[in-house]
């Protein structure tokens, strides 16, 4: 050890037991990694959105397809009013 690094003082409370534990809080913990209950891929929610965002995708697709991005702009200005 270099005689620089040796007169560095180590933060450290001399009250808490354990020098990795400074502030005598409890470990942080995810709360909803421990969730009791089924997991996120056997409930229904996350399904059904997954597929109704992939519908709405496919479908906007299509349209992208069929119409183009241009001709797409140009309906949706009409429809407002333009």
């Amino acid at each position: 050890m270099s005689p620089g690094l040796a007169d560095v003082p180590r933060n450290v409370d001399s009250r808490v037991q354990s020098p990795k534990n400074t502030f005598e809080r409890e470990p942080l913990v995810i709360p909803q990694l421990f969730v009791p209950g089924k997991p996120w891929y056997r409930r229904r929610a996350p399904w059904v959105t997954l597929v109704l965002s992939a519908i709405f995708l496919v479908l906007v697709a299509y349209l992208v397809h069929r119409f183009t991005a241009v001709g797409l702009l140009k309906r949706f200005a009409k429809l407002a009013g333009g």
